[in-house]
């Protein structure tokens, strides 16, 4: 069975100690096992507490991923959500889904939990190769 393509989603929420939430989403497409991915899309959201969004450090960009945070104030809680898709040339589908959330005072995550669930063509999840940990610092 090989994989046909895989798509790669994440969202990170950034909350601020003076009130600000900055969320930014990623997308990454993928071919087969190709490590550099087809296209890449990168969204950033600065929102201010009263709703409002801070459209000098909001931006929507394709295919580049790593522009620097220069807000410059340091965050209360960070949060990563992860969403992974892999089709194969079967027609079966594997998900994996990951969320991390950190304090301002650990490195390490404070919360992670994993879900693996595979399907089959015919839409069934099969148990064995299914799995769901939950991990809490």
């Amino acid at each position: 069975m090989e994989i046909a393509t895989r798509e790669v989603r994440m969202t990170i929420t950034m909350d601020y100690n003076d009130g600000c939430t900055k969320k930014i989403h990623i997308l990454k497409y993928y071919v087969g096992n190709e490590k550099t991915p087809v296209l890449r899309y990168k969204q950033v959201e600065l929102r201010y507490p009263d709703g409002t969004i801070d459209e000098d450090r909001s931006y929507v960009c394709k295919l580049i991923i790593d522009e620097n945070d220069d807000f410059g104030t340091e965050y209360t809680e960070l949060e990563i959500e992860m969403l992974k898709t892999i089709h194969y040339n079967d027609n079966s589908t594997k998900t994996i889904k990951i969320w991390k959330i950190y304090n301002d005072f650990m490195k390490k995550s404070a919360i992670r939990h994993k879900m693996v669930e595979f399907r089959h063509p015919d839409g069934t999840i099969d148990k064995y190769r299914s799995n769901d940990i939950r991990l809490f610092n």
